[in-house]
């Protein structure tokens, strides 16, 4: 579920009841076993904020700018890669079974 900039833009300390509402709006979404992504989130406080009430994804400009697809790679390699020569080498993994839910034999064809 996705909580919209406009609400994020009207998060801090004279704006109760947008705090209210997005408080609202992160228990609903896990309520119902939905992912929440905040939009719009600019500021360390907003960050903060929405933390502390449970948003599990925040979209903003704080974590970057937008950027070209080409541009992913290497800032993902930057952040999130460990230092060269300290990667693990790969393993074999087992091949993992696919649970298919017992609805499936009950879709129309």
């Amino acid at each position: 579920m996705k909580i919209d900039k406009s609400f994020t833009d009207r998060l801090g300390a004279s704006h109760l009841d947008s705090a209210t509402l997005v408080t609202a709006a992160v228990a609903m979404g896990h309520g119902l076993g939905l992912t929440v992504v905040t939009e719009g989130v600019e500021t360390p406080a907003q960050a903060a904020l929405l933390a502390g009430v449970g948003c599990d994804l925040l979209q903003a400009y704080l974590l970057s700018k937008p950027l070209p697809a080409e541009a992913l790679g290497p800032l993902l390699h930057a952040v999130l890669l460990p230092a060269a020569g300290s990667i693990p080498a790969p393993r074999a993994v087992e091949p993992m079974a696919m649970h298919v839910p017992a609805v499936l034999p009950t879709l129309p064809r």
